[in-house]
């Protein structure tokens, strides 16, 4: 199970697992280790979409977080990071 150093990363990756339509990414997070190396790279494969929506989303509509979308993308790679590497999936 990934562990967030934040409430909010929990929720940012929320949001943009709907945005991107991928519902089944917080379940892959919230699921216990070991992961298999086809959830460890549709969840890297997923944190690089949600940069890119991200980017997008910062120029065209208010962040709901006062911090903004680049400090939470930065938190949320860091748990993520961890995550996988805990995993066994560092290199992914």
């Amino acid at each position: 199970m990934i562990s967030y150093r934040f409430p909010e990363e929990k929720e940012f990756i929320l949001l943009f697992s709907e945005k991107i339509g991928d519902q089944s990414i917080p379940s892959l997070l919230e699921s216990g280790i070991p992961l298999t190396q086809n959830e460890a790279k549709k969840i890297s494969v997923f944190f690089w979409k949600m940069i890119d929506k991200a980017v997008e989303l910062q120029n065209d509509e208010e962040c709901p977080w006062p911090e903004g979308y680049e400090f939470w993308s930065e938190k949320v790679l860091q748990s993520i990071t961890a995550f996988l590497k805990k995993s066994g999936y560092e290199r992914l």
